[in-house]
């Protein structure tokens, strides 16, 4: 929502599916590098590849749900003082606004260089050195487990969805219902992401013996896989969560709705939501 913000994009489902979802992991390491590293050096050009990677990330997946032609042409038609005043003004709000303690003015020519060299498939050695440094700290430091396994869902992608930091994941039992379950690998705790009309979705593709039904909720609120098709109940949307991992949101009415864990293996919309949930790619 941010960058979507910042560049004024117009598609709503691009800002709610890659703006808002940005990828808590990158801040996670950003927040661990500060106090695993020592050389304040080392720690810059960590947190600068890190504010490279978020932006990245979301004009990614603002592509990926529908924006692409739009993006495009914004990014041609700006000039260098337009291109310093954006990753200024994104530097200040998302990282500022995360947590990190990244600079505004850290080269913002080269900065939009990268990404869209990254966009186009490309390979970023800044990128790569500073995730070099960022493993070789946590190795010395022996703090491996504290780096999520999370990652931000992409339509085409395949993730086991599991409450934060357990391995209890969204589960398709007796062909549509959805409970939590101890992860296995089955088919039944696969969901594939998609987008339509701008909306993120996830549907579970072992479900209903291999037909595949859609992520969503019953008449009593309560989470499960018995859509064939994306609509209104199906429409998904996530936010990242200070600390890591994600909140779950559905679509109800006009508005979105967070879903909360109220038992054991029960998952329901509520009012409020302390519920945090991870996306692990499996495919």
């Amino acid at each position: 929502m941010i960058i979507g913000g910042t560049v004024g994009c117009p598609v709503l489902g691009a800002v709610i599916g890659a703006g808002l979802a940005s990828p808590a992991g990158i801040f996670a390491e950003t927040q661990i590098a500060d106090r695993l590293i020592d050389d304040p050096r080392v720690r810059a050009d960590i947190q600068e590849a890190n504010a490279e990677r978020y932006i990245f990330e979301t004009f990614r997946n603002m592509i990926a749900a529908g924006a692409a032609s739009w993006l495009a042409g914004y990014l041609a038609n700006l000039n260098m003082s337009q291109i310093s005043s954006f990753f200024s003004r994104v530097a200040v709000k998302v990282v500022q606004n995360k947590g990190g303690n990244i600079a505004t003015d850290f080269g913002a020519y080269c900065v939009f260089k990268y990404i869209i060299n990254a966009l186009r498939g490309g390979q970023i050695k800044s990128w790569e050195d500073a995730e070099k440094a960022f493993e070789k700290a946590k190795e010395e430091a022996g703090e491996k487990s504290e780096v999520p396994s999370t990652v931000l869902p992409i339509a085409g992608c395949k993730y086991a969805i599991k409450i934060w930091g357990t391995n209890s994941a969204f589960t398709c039992v007796d062909n549509t219902e959805m409970r939590l379950r101890y992860y296995c690998g089955s088919t039944t705790q696969r969901f594939r992401c998609t987008y339509y009309e701008g909306n993120m979705g996830f549907i579970c593709e072992g479900a209903d013996g291999g037909k595949g039904r859609y992520l969503g909720y019953d008449s009593y609120e309560t989470l499960s896989c018995q859509a064939y098709y994306q609509r209104g109940w199906e429409h998904i949307n996530v936010m990242s969560e200070e600390g890591g991992g994600y909140k779950l949101w559905m679509t109800k009415d006009d508005h979105f709705a967070p879903v909360q864990k109220v038992n054991t293996d029960t998952v329901k919309m509520m009012a409020t939501s302390t519920t945090r949930v991870e996306f692990v790619k499996v495919g």
